[in-house]
């Protein structure tokens, strides 16, 4: 069994929501609405699957990412009871998308 890595969590990010960079770049609103679900729980999946020893994260940087972990799995349980708003930021987190959040913080485990 291969052990999955920061990378490729980023190029899963990458691949599934391609415009995410620019559109925050850009001072616009980085949504994720109930369609993308399941790959949100994919990505949840491969994070817990990531060895702790591998992240080089600091303290800050890990209760972060814990932080984007929860905004996403409030949003899946909101969104199986049927609500239909998108996933836009984590809170307190300088209204950063969750998903660009666990990038931008796995980019500093990148080898």
């Amino acid at each position: 069994m291969t052990t999955i890595r920061p990378s490729d969590i980023v190029k899963f990010i990458d691949k599934v929501w391609p415009d995410a960079e620019k559109i925050q770049k850009e001072g616009g609103r980085f949504q994720i609405m109930p369609q993308y679900a399941g790959r949100l729980n994919d990505l949840l999946n491969m994070l817990n699957e990531i060895p702790e020893t591998i992240l080089q994260l600091n303290n800050d940087d890990k209760i972060g990412l814990r932080a984007a972990k929860s905004e996403i799995e409030s949003m899946l349980k909101e969104w199986q009871r049927g609500a239909v708003r998108a996933l836009e930021i984590t809170t307190g987190y300088s209204k950063e998308n969750p998903v660009k959040l666990i990038r931008r913080l796995l980019e500093k485990s990148l080898f």
